[in-house]
């Protein structure tokens, strides 16, 4: 279940949401987590969803908090993760899969790695001319 922090400013999400920033932080791995929560979703619903979650300022404020709770409680900041984090790509006698771990990590921190689709549309009617009916009907026959 969901840990619910304690802030004196309140964040207004719902328990799934709630449950998808905890889920969220047990792995990194947003798809994932939408899917513990939703697992009825396809992955890629989940992969879309999860996107617009972690694009939701409330969610993102909560997971920081949730983060910045966590550390509080096992004596370590974010900052020095990163740090140990750094430290590791950097050492000259770690192990290059360490390397490369430590970069992942640091890369999915900073939500560096974004998938991007490329959807190209080929259709004989004029788009402009479609009712918003015929547009919504168009857009679902595409996802």
């Amino acid at each position: 279940m969901a840990k619910v922090i304690n802030d004196t400013i309140k964040i207004k999400l719902n328990d799934k949401q709630k449950r998808f920033c905890v889920e969220y932080l047990k792995e990194l791995n947003a798809t994932k987590a939408y899917m513990e929560i939703y697992p009825d979703s396809s992955y890629d619903a989940a992969r879309s969803s999860a996107s617009d979650l972690l694009s939701n300022p409330n969610v993102k404020e909560y997971i920081n908090r949730l983060l910045d709770e966590y550390c509080d409680n096992i004596d370590i900041t974010i900052g020095e993760i990163v740090s140990g984090l750094k430290s590791i790509v950097t050492d000259k006698t770690a192990r290059n899969s360490d390397k490369i771990k430590a970069m992942e990590l640091l890369g999915k921190y900073k939500q560096m790695f974004v998938e991007k689709k490329e959807v190209t549309i080929t259709s004989d009617s004029n788009l402009e001319n479609l009712s918003d009916e015929e547009l919504e009907k168009k857009l679902k026959e595409l996802e």
